[in-house]
């Protein structure tokens, strides 16, 4: 079984111990107890020691120089001092110098022990959780800090044309489009494209495998594809820039694209050609 807590009962005498741990028998304590201050030192070195009971008069040292080394190693250890002397200044000394919690004088009432040690363990679960709340309060800032500045320097990202310019392109380039062959869809890479084309009502996307139908428009094709490689040259034309072999002069000013797959020509709009030039640099 669980217990609600550990205590150490310390005491040069055997039977002022065992009077003591009849005290918590009926209680859910785990006790531990030694005769001699070293001894208890040890203990606590080795053990989460919620309450110290300790005597005041023991050979080699006292139970207030027990509390003074306590209090600078287990400093939440509550400290308990029970004494056969009846003396103001050693519960002054205890007070001062070792922090103690309660002080009792021998003999004792069973009771009261019980209801002391019961009160100083509510408090101290109480400042355990304001503790652990501060905790998480403190990691929740920190937190909330790490996120603001990630935050301000994404936004300084979104904020650079180029950067935005070059993270839609990154995305671009390894994105994947569906298309359909027969009932199955197949993903294609844009650089396996040749061009699109938008024919009684349908748009295929011819690549290096074959011919794809594809549900999507063409005006969806072109705002989703990499403009600084597929070029819209003719309202029912997409092609892929580094797929065009030759622009070939045709009639009334206009131009025929000749790719380097096959005998295809793709023609260009007057008003693409403007255009195309700008793209090309000619």
């Amino acid at each position: 079984m669980e217990k609600d807590a550990t205590i150490l009962i310390v005491d040069d005498e055997l039977k002022v111990i065992n009077a003591q741990r009849r005290i918590f028998d009926r209680n859910k304590y785990e006790v531990l107890s030694t005769t001699t201050p070293e001894k208890a030192l040890d203990i606590m070195a080795h053990h989460i020691i919620d309450i110290i009971i300790c005597d005041h008069n023991m050979p080699n040292m006292s139970g207030i120089d027990v509390f003074k080394i306590a209090k600078k190693n287990t400093p939440d250890t509550i400290r308990i001092l029970i004494t056969g002397y009846t003396d103001t200044n050693i519960a002054i000394s205890a007070i001062n110098e070792g922090s103690i919690y309660y002080y009792f004088s021998k003999p004792w009432k069973n009771q009261e022990v019980i209801e002391v040690v019961e009160k100083a363990l509510a408090s101290k679960r109480e400042q355990e959780k304001k503790a652990s709340l501060y905790e998480i309060i403190n990691d929740s800032r920190d937190h909330i800090v790490e996120v603001s500045n990630r935050l301000k320097s994404f936004e300084q990202i979104l904020e650079s044309p180029m950067s935005a310019k070059k993270e839609a392109s990154k995305a671009k380039a390894i994105r994947k489009y569906p298309v359909r062959d027969d009932e199955n869809i197949i993903l294609i890479d844009p650089s396996e494209i040749i061009y699109l084309m938008a024919m009684e009502g349908d748009v295929f996307v011819i690549t290096e495998m074959g011919k794809y139908k594809s549900t999507d428009s063409l005006n969806s094709w072109e705002n989703n594809l990499d403009k600084d490689h597929f070029f819209r040259c003719h309202r029912g034309y997409i092609v892929n820039i580094e797929r065009v072999e030759k622009i070939v002069p045709w009639f009334n000013s206009a131009y025929n694209l000749k790719l380097k797959e096959g005998k295809e020509s793709i023609p260009v709009s007057r008003g693409a050609m403007k255009r195309l030039k700008k793209l090309l640099r000619f």
